[in-house]
């Protein structure tokens, strides 16, 4: 296979801020040879489903993903890396957004994350566990007088 799409049409980008945008990235694509989102995901370094959503036009991709996207496709990176910008000033985030734009792809990265550092502690107590040597006995305790000694006595 030659990496070029040739499966399923794409949805029409929605009317909205980011049309331009989004077609913007299908247009660039389509210069490309219209690889497909797969192709791109060896050259990226982004999955297929994060690249086809930066291009789908519902939100604004994250900066990396864009500039990964046109990377790939053999654009001019600082003049999307500005068509970016320009896109998230014209763009108001969701109330609820607290580190936006976010795409599932930072979601994704954040949560494999939190699993590598479980799996990493979980490791560190097993070798531990593994390793643990019990005590050792301790000798029995010699019983001692209570009796003071005087310092005088002989």
């Amino acid at each position: 296979m030659n990496g070029v799409g040739r499966g399923r049409r794409e949805r029409p980008v929605p009317a909205g801020p980011l049309r331009d945008f989004a077609e913007g990235l299908r247009a660039l694509r389509a210069a490309a040879g219209r690889p497909s989102y797969r192709a791109l995901e060896t050259r990226a370094g982004y999955s297929a489903s994060a690249l086809s959503a930066a291009a789908a036009g519902e939100r604004l991709p994250s900066l990396p993903v864009t500039l990964a996207y046109v990377g790939a496709c053999g654009g001019d990176m600082v003049a999307w890396e500005h068509r970016w910008h320009l896109a998230c000033a014209t763009c108001q985030p969701p109330a609820d957004a607290a580190n936006w734009p976010a795409t599932r792809t930072s979601r994704l990265r954040r949560r494999r994350a939190g699993v590598a550092v479980a799996l990493f502690l979980a490791g560190l107590v097993a070798v531990r566990v593994l390793t643990h040597e019990p005590p050792s006995r301790p000798a029995p305790a010699v019983p001692q007088t209570s009796r003071r000694q005087d310092p005088q006595d002989p």
